[in-house]
């Protein structure tokens, strides 16, 4: 959960804007900070699908939307949908679609991002790797 010391504390090192360290006013309250928002995204990928791949590194990011703010008290869950797998040597390249959502289903975050992994060793013709 999203509390309202953590958006100010993230803030305060990363992003003081008005907006995540002040009163908020223009968004009727404070709001997460967008670079938070990924991180906790990151977090959450790490933790979830990234613990069962062999990421080697992120290569580039795209498409990033923030359509909604992230408030204090939101809950935020998310999934990660890989869409297209670009083989080479001994990696590959994967194309991951992300999202976040709040605990009422709102998207507070959509991202496309490239990132290297290591290929599964392939079986010989006798069953070896």
């Amino acid at each position: 959960m999203m509390t309202e010391d953590d958006i100010r504390e993230f803030a305060g090192q990363w992003d003081p804007l008005p907006i995540h360290v002040g009163d908020g006013e223009h968004f009727g309250g404070v709001i997460a900070s967008g670079l938070h928002t990924l991180c906790v995204y990151q977090r959450l990928a790490v933790a979830g699908p990234y613990s069962r791949w062999a990421v080697v590194a992120g290569r580039r990011m795209t498409n990033m939307s923030l359509p909604r703010p992230v408030r204090p008290g939101d809950m935020l869950t998310g999934w990660v949908t890989i869409g297209r797998v670009s083989p080479r040597a001994r990696t590959a390249m994967a194309r991951i679609q992300g999202e976040l959502v709040n605990q009422n289903g709102e998207q507070v975050l959509s991202l496309e991002l490239d990132a290297v992994v290591k290929n599964r060793p392939t079986a010989t013709s006798d069953g070896h790797r």
